[in-house]
């Protein structure tokens, strides 16, 4: 069922202002607000539609890589399919995390360093870090993308032998410990 229209426009939606100087003078003053609640009303349910595509869009995006790599183990048979989605993942969001990292001392070097080193005039250097610092908003679309896919391919050539290492534990004790009821 559709949302029922808003009626609540008021031409002329007057507020009040009152106050008080002193015990004998009183100030009365009033800001007309013409139909501003009809025009917000078609903003809210944009609004509402905007925030839940973004965090339907937020979430695919963030479980993408759980998603590729579950798909590559499914795919390859892997042992313990879910274990290298979490493993792949895991390190997908800590090597994306490391280059974003990486990229901090390039940005504040742009923002602080390079105006005082143009002015210095060592041009060269200023525009080299101003320059790349406009193409880190590629790294940081790049990397994640070619990690959801490169790690988890990289991760099933070795994952057998990962598997094999950390095997179960052999520490089983046929006879009880001394003093054991």
């Amino acid at each position: 069922m559709g949302q029922r229209p808003n009626n609540s426009f008021k031409p002329n939606l007057l507020r009040y202002t009152n106050n008080m100087a002193g015990k004998a003078c009183h100030v009365v003053g009033s800001a007309t607000q013409v139909g501003l609640t009809q025009a917000l009303a078609p903003m809210e349910t944009a609004n509402y539609v905007l925030f839940l595509g973004a965090v339907i869009g937020g979430l695919a995006v963030a479980l993408l890589p759980f998603l590729v790599s579950g798909l590559i183990a499914r795919k390859a048979s892997l042992p313990r399919q879910l274990a290298f989605s979490a493993v792949s993942t895991i390190a997908t969001y800590g090597l994306t995390v490391a280059a974003l990292i990486l990229q901090a001392p390039i940005v504040a070097a742009s923002t602080y360093l390079a105006p005082s080193w143009s002015s210095l005039g060592h041009h060269g250097v200023a525009n080299l870090v101003a320059r790349s610092a406009e193409y880190l908003g590629y790294v940081t679309v790049v990397v994640p993308v070619v990690l959801t896919i490169a790690l988890p391919l990289w991760l099933k050539k070795h994952w057998l032998s990962i598997v094999s290492a950390l095997g179960a534990n052999s520490s089983f004790k046929p006879k009880p410990l001394r003093g054991s009821a």
